[in-house]
């Protein structure tokens, strides 16, 4: 077959080996290439039309192709797309993040999620002085070499730990400890452990879907500020999503360092390590009596095209009260799935906070931590997302389910029908009865 005649998706793996762009990767049968969005739904070149609950893997608060920001991407393409310059975009994004998260005072622009994490990460050593990072169990913090330690984890980590990935040197993870997510005594015996070198403690509020047991995150603070360390808040996933000053605001724990990404660029690539002035001013070159700066810079940082999407989603989420319908529409498809579970008799679970959610089949206890979520049957919510995305629903198996402000009733509707046939073929190869 000549590159003509491939299929869409034959012609991606030729080019891009494995017709993927990240870790995950969707089933043969059902692989596509995107067309279009609108709104809440994704349009293959096959003509497909898929209800989407992946939304870019969390970026489309709005949905897809929303008005509001594709003019405000148009209305800055004409006037220039890049230049490496400070410029009125990006100064509005940093005043709304400012005005919005709490304790913030000022901002530096990167591009995405990870680097945001890796920044953050840099930023806490150079202002403390030290060296070792504190993460936890089963914990993303993006593609770099100090993020994919214990990612995705064993219930066991704790302590130093290797990489979970090929191609990371030994050294990038020696100054990387791990503890267990809500639990505050593990978290304190490995941070007192390290408090001479301790320079931060970096969590997810809400570790991929898993919400802080209460006291958690403020036992995190106490220890921050026990040892000396900086609590590192990564909001990629959390942040203008949870509430409008994030996860900082809804559990009303505050953290020294926050790193943003995913609804800040609005579907484009930008991320904002967020902080005091004082600890973003080691960012700034030439300070006045500094002799060293920590440096942070990158081609596309500040990019106006970038900032000019992200503003428009955030001022569309605030005044359409998007979070609130995102919240109502998780309500209404986690009461039919519940239901339906019920109704087939199968042990299923929803996990995550009121806007974004992962399906658990036959857990063995409440999942809290790494070592409950995993003690699930993972292989069979796996197949409830293949099941799902054969039926129309767009996502990626074994992930969580995101949700826009898009999103209909009729939705709903498609997706509990869906959920109704895929739990039938759960129910049929996985042992996950009640």
């Amino acid at each position: 077959m000549n590159g003509a005649d491939a299929s869409p998706v034959d012609r991606a793996d030729r080019v891009i080996p494995g017709a993927c762009f990240g870790y995950t990767r969707i089933p043969d049968e059902d692989a596509f290439v995107a067309s279009h969005g609108r709104g809440s739904r994704i349009f293959t070149t096959a003509e497909t039309e898929l209800v989407d609950y992946t939304l870019g893997s969390g970026p489309l608060l709005v949905g897809h192709a929303h008005p509001r920001v594709t003019r405000a991407i148009a209305e800055q393409a004409a006037k220039g797309t890049h230049f490496y310059a400070m410029n009125e975009p990006a100064i509005s994004l940093a005043e709304l993040i400012v005005e919005s998260v709490p304790r913030v005072e000022a901002v530096k622009f990167c591009a995405d999620g990870s680097q945001a994490t890796f920044f953050a990460m840099r930023l806490a050593r150079a202002a403390t002085g030290r060296e070792t990072v504190m993460k936890f169990a089963g914990a993303y913090h993006g593609h770099h070499d100090y993020a994919l330690p214990s990612f995705p984890g064993v219930p066991e980590d704790r302590g130093a730990v290797g990489a979970d990935s090929l191609g990371i040197p030994a050294g990038a993870t020696e100054k990387i400890v791990v503890a267990g997510f809500n639990d505050l005594v593990s978290a304190q015996d490995v941070a007192r452990a390290h408090r001479g070198d301790l320079a931060a403690i970096i969590v997810e509020p809400v570790q991929r879907s898993l919400p802080p047991a209460p006291g958690f995150l403020q036992g995190l603070r106490e220890l921050a500020d026990e040892t000396g360390a900086l609590l590192i808040f990564d909001e990629v996933v959390t942040g203008f999503r949870l509430s409008r000053g994030g996860a900082q605001e809804r559990y009303g724990v505050h953290a020294d360092l926050v790193a943003l990404g995913k609804a800040v660029g609005g579907g484009t690539a930008v991320g904002a390590v967020a902080a005091s002035r004082e600890l973003i001013e080691y960012l700034v070159p030439g300070s006045p009596g500094a002799s060293q700066r920590s440096f942070m810079s990158g081609t596309l940082n500040g990019n106006p095209l970038g900032a000019a999407a992200g503003l428009a989603l955030l001022r569309e989420l605030d005044e359409a009260r998007g979070r609130e319908a995102i919240a109502a529409h998780v309500a209404e498809v986690s009461a039919g799935l519940r239901d339906l579970a019920q109704s087939k008799s199968i042990a299923l679970d929803l996990v995550g906070p009121d806007v974004f959610f992962d399906v658990v089949f036959a857990p063995r206890e409440p999942v809290v931590d790494l070592a409950s979520y995993l003690s699930s049957d993972r292989a069979a919510s796996t197949r409830f997302g293949a099941e799902m995305l054969h039926r129309g629903i767009y996502v990626v198996p074994g992930a969580k389910f995101y949700v826009s402000s898009a999103h209909t009733s009729a939705d709903a509707e498609r997706f509990l029908a869906a959920a109704d046939a895929a739990l039938d073929v759960v129910a049929s190869v996985h042992d996950v009865a009640q």
